[in-house]
């Protein structure tokens, strides 16, 4: 009998924490969608070993570290490796602090294509999220809100969620929050001025470390100054420039990378062209890689773009090379759904967009292209985010290019894009059959961007009388 009850109290237990644990799953996802540990995972798998050892010993990062000062802000020219450091900053302060329960870490990725999403409630909800995780029970503030929510349906305000953070922080002996890109937050709703006036008062009256990073803004910069913060300049050093282009060497033709003395030429050449712009050894090796012979490679060297123009001239350089390839209509359409969709495609969708054609009658997974084959086609403009599963431009200096040409590459992109979601829409597979369950593929992330948005492209792309697909009547279209 003791046995049994045992059984029966161990199963009511399970059952409780699983509640609990949905429950708290549940409101930690209130507080923001955003999947932290993938933004952090994908900025640090960019980093080559042995790099960005010189900020970590700097006396600006160790006064923050010993609670000597306690704000700093790291600006650096566009390419410098900013994203890459803030990364590193926050694998550093997580490995320092692994067991201590009193200290909090918090970060937000600015950008430029997530600017919509990135408004102070969602930066300051992020913020409270990533504080509350890691404690045992959630904070009874937390909870409080959230039934409020659900009661009222009123979201707390921006004085309310700083509020709360004050009182998250005040439990702790230090929290240290890390705000990359202040520069890519929206300026005209006031968003980064907002954020660094809640910042600034929150460490008034809590013990807050601030790291900020940014392109050298002088509006950034000079609330800064007057809150009395440090600032530090962020670029690539030369010899970890030497250290990533050794890191990258096992991708070069062999030709290249079993020829010492090519290969010191080639590592020492990119040292001086790229002056601190560590995006821009990225890009020069790219452009290595189609080289035929030794001899192509040295001439390529001898014309590498340097300057603060040169990042126009290497992504120029790539589409050049896009233009002459075989596969260049692959690249083109890979690019106009990474830079004129709505929000950006798991690599999943983009394969799903990419398959379908104007012969498409029946979806086919053969006519998906191969991530990496679309990664080489796109000649160094695209990164693929493992952890995210998302295929972007490689950085957002690619973004500012292509807002420039964007007609040159592809100007009627909203009526392709209209016209694939339409088809994809149209397909057989998502038509209802008698017991009506939704398809698998409905799943997927293309499906879900289709069904959402193919009417905001049609709208931009072509009038209404030349525009009107015929869509099946989905009850799963909502």
């Amino acid at each position: 009998m003791k046995d049994a009850h045992w059984v029966i109290d161990k199963g009511v237990q399970k059952l409780r924490e699983t509640i609990n644990n949905t429950y708290r799953q549940k409101v930690l996802n209130w507080l923001s969608p955003i999947d932290h540990d993938s933004e952090q995972s994908d900025s640090f798998a960019l980093r080559q070993e042995n790099t960005g050892q010189w900020f970590l010993e700097s006396d600006g990062f160790l006064k923050r570290l010993n609670g000597q000062s306690k704000t700093l802000l790291c600006q650096g020219i566009p390419g410098a490796g900013k994203t890459v450091m803030t990364a590193i900053i926050v694998h550093h302060l997580h490995q320092q602090f692994s067991k201590a329960d009193n200290i909090g870490i918090a970060y937000v990725y600015g950008s430029v294509l997530r600017q919509s999403e990135q408004h102070l409630q969602a930066i300051l909800s992020s913020l409270l999220k990533q504080l509350s995780q890691p404690l045992p029970e959630l904070p009874e503030c937390v909870t409080e809100v959230y039934e409020q929510f659900w009661t009222h349906h009123i979201y707390p305000s921006p004085e309310k969620l700083l509020q709360m953070l004050g009182t998250l922080m005040t439990s702790r002996e230090k929290t240290f929050v890390i705000v990359d890109a202040l520069d890519e937050m929206k300026a005209s709703d006031g968003t980064c001025r907002q954020l660094l006036i809640a910042l600034f008062r929150l460490q008034q009256s809590v013990p807050v470390s601030f790291i900020a990073t940014s392109r050298h803004v002088a509006d950034i910069a000079s609330m800064f100054r007057r809150n009395r913060s440090d600032l530090i300049e962020i670029r690539a050093l030369d010899d970890d420039v030497r250290s990533y282009i050794d890191g990258q060497m096992n991708k070069a033709r062999p030709f290249v990378s079993e020829d010492q003395k090519l290969r010191s030429k080639v590592k020492e050449t990119i040292v001086q062209a790229v002056d601190g712009m560590f995006l821009l050894a990225t890009l020069h090796m790219d452009s290595l890689r189609d080289k035929v012979s030794k001899g192509d490679v040295r001439r390529a060297l001898t014309i590498l773009p340097t300057g603060s123009n040169a990042y126009y001239q290497v992504y120029h350089e790539s589409s050049v090379r896009i233009q002459n390839q075989t596969d260049n209509l692959l690249a083109r359409r890979a690019l106009m759904w990474t830079v004129r969709t709505k929000r950006l495609l798991t690599i999943e969708g983009l394969q799903h967009a990419l398959a379908i054609t104007r012969e498409t009658k029946k979806f086919d997974e053969d006519n998906m292209p191969e991530v990496d084959l679309i990664i080489e086609v796109c000649s160094g403009l695209v990164t693929f985010d493992e952890k995210s599963k998302v295929l972007r431009l490689v950085h957002f200096t690619a973004q500012e290019y292509f807002l420039r040409k964007w007609k040159d590459w592809f100007g009627n992109a909203h009526s392709e894009i209209a016209w694939v979601c339409a088809s994809y829409l149209s397909l057989d597979l998502f038509r209802p059959g008698e017991d009506q369950e939704m398809p698998e593929s409905q799943s997927s992330s293309f499906y879900d961007y289709a069904s959402s948005y193919w009417q905001y492209h049609a709208n931009l792309g072509l009038p209404d009388d030349v525009f009107s697909p015929q869509l099946p009547e989905n009850p799963f279209i909502v």
